[in-house]
């Protein structure tokens, strides 16, 4: 079920349309399947940062610009798996993260060439079938909570503080758009002020523009089922449910499958937007290596497939274009 009071600008958007008929399958992990490539550090760096002053390894979001013909061979391999809704690799191009490595001054290029990507694949996918593919933009928390900084701030910072943050999220949401995203993917989102600053962001974008770009919101529940800065999931979603252009709200990431599980029916009890589920493949070892519960996430994903409630379904953290496979 879907707010049709706040839907504003998109209406006639074809992803509502499409939401509207049927489920529809996201992809899985993109950070996983680049992780599995065991890049070097020219790899990351390529012609672009030959130069650069400090270590870029560990950047996955740079490969976008660098070394764009992997990040597409991962996008093709889950359109062939079946997805109709890809992830852009830009989970972390954010002007806060990209600070570690000191690409920064990148974010909008970044993100434009992730968008791009994606488009380009699902464009020649939906040539050849016939059947629309989409493109979702991917923004991740920043590497700093914003609740936390207020919280420990002068209050009357704290509206300079917010506003920071909505800057740094309006950069990368104006280069998902340029490059052709066809929604904002707020995700994983653990601190609720953090995604109030991205919600504000896509707002103020679509403010801008005549037929605005879905906004769809998916948290990353602690142990005990709430957020890191405190609040249930019915909590946060009652305070961002009147959001304009606001399409879907749920879950990923998560402790794997069994443990989102736990938290469908407050969900969908509260949930008046499309319910999106995309848990992990479990928690990975010391190594990083997701071995554990891999088919038990599965099986939660087959499950939430027969639920009319949830309309998009995928798969997060240590899950492959294989994962996506056995779902469609």
């Amino acid at each position: 079920m879907t707010c049709n009071e706040n839907l504003n600008k998109v209406e006639n958007n074809e992803l509502i349309r499409a939401l509207s008929n049927r489920k529809l399958l996201m992809d899985g992990a993109i950070g996983t399947m680049l992780q599995a490539k065991s890049l070097d550090e020219n790899d990351f760096r390529g012609n672009l940062f030959a130069e650069h002053n400090r270590a870029l390894i560990g950047n996955y979001d740079l490969l976008s610009l660098t070394n764009p013909k992997i990040v597409k061979l991962i996008h093709r391999e889950y359109l062939v798996a079946g997805a109709e809704i890809i992830k852009t690799n830009s989970f972390n191009a954010n002007a806060d993260s990209q600070a570690k490595y000191g690409t920064e001054d990148y974010v909008y290029r970044i993100n434009y060439a992730a968008a791009s990507i994606a488009k380009e694949l699902c464009d020649e996918f939906q040539e050849k079938s016939g059947k629309k593919r989409f493109v979702a933009g991917s923004i991740g928390p920043t590497w700093r909570l914003a609740s936390r900084e207020i919280s420990n701030s002068n209050s009357i910072c704290d509206e300079n503080i917010f506003k920071e943050f909505v800057e740094i999220y309006f950069e990368q949401i104006s280069g998902l758009a340029a490059g052709g995203a066809d929604c904002f993917l707020i995700e994983t989102v653990v601190d609720s002020v953090n995604a109030k600053a991205a919600i504000s962001a896509a707002n103020l974008y679509n403010d801008k523009i005549e037929s605005a770009i879905p906004i769809i919101v998916s948290c990353s529940l602690t142990q005990d089922g709430k957020l890191l800065s405190g609040e249930s999931q019915s909590e946060f979603y009652e305070a961002i449910s009147n959001t304009p252009n606001l399409i879907a709200f749920g879950m990923n990431c998560g402790f794997g499958g069994k443990h989102i599980a736990a938290y469908i029916d407050e969900l969908l009890s509260v949930n008046r937007h499309y319910s999106i589920i995309y848990p992990n493949a479990g928690i990975p070892n010391q190594n990083g290596i997701y071995t554990d519960n891999k088919e038990e996430s599965l099986e939660i994903i087959k499950h939430c497939l027969e639920s009319e409630d949830i309309r998009i379904i995928g798969a997060c953290c240590g899950t492959t274009p294989e994962y996506i496979l056995n779902i469609s």
